[in-house]
């Protein structure tokens, strides 16, 4: 029987991955906060992508009350062994058709993770940058209920969304 969770280490950087167990509790009360945003764009990075907060400055999971998710997230941080460490800024983010997210890190954070509420096909995938050559690239295919957590100096960025379907993800910076 194969592990449906772990850790892989790109560039050699540790980077976990797993779907989540308790997918449709996390949905559903996702669901509830994405129906009360309001999203809008972040004006000094152009057309990239719609957030729910453009300043950074709310937490998405909290003020939705996202306890399932929360909980799913602690034993994911147990088995990546970062015991301990809290989220200090959550946002829903997403990307309508020809909508990208541009290369950046989540300094001074220790890790960054995201979790992708709804994909389908070629809405975006996330693609790492290698920290020894700007020339490679680790691509991650985006699906419903994956979660990533990485360093939060890694590099990375979201290719364009080429449909006509909406991508949203939830993203977090924990410390």
């Amino acid at each position: 029987m194969t592990s449906t969770h772990g850790v892989k280490h790109l560039f050699p950087i540790p980077v976990y991955w797993s779907h989540v167990e308790n997918f449709v509790s996390i949905q559903n009360e996702i669901t509830k906060g994405i129906e009360q945003t309001n999203f809008g764009m972040r004006k000094d990075w152009g057309n990239t992508h719609y957030l729910s907060d453009p300043t950074f400055q709310e937490n998405f999971i909290a003020k939705y009350n996202c306890n399932a998710f929360l909980s799913e997230l602690e034993m994911h941080l147990q088995r990546y062994n970062l015991e301990g460490l809290k989220i200090t800024q959550s946002w829903a983010a997403l990307f309508k058709q020809y909508n990208y997210g541009h290369i950046h890190d989540h300094l001074p954070s220790e890790i960054a993770g995201v979790y992708y509420y709804k994909t389908k096909g070629s809405t975006g995938n996330l693609f790492f940058q290698s920290p020894q050559t700007y020339d490679r690239r680790c691509n991650i295919e985006s699906k419903e209920g994956l979660l990533l957590l990485f360093p939060a100096c890694l590099k990375h960025g979201i290719t364009q969304n080429t449909t006509n379907t909406e991508r949203i993800s939830i993203s977090f910076n924990l410390s």
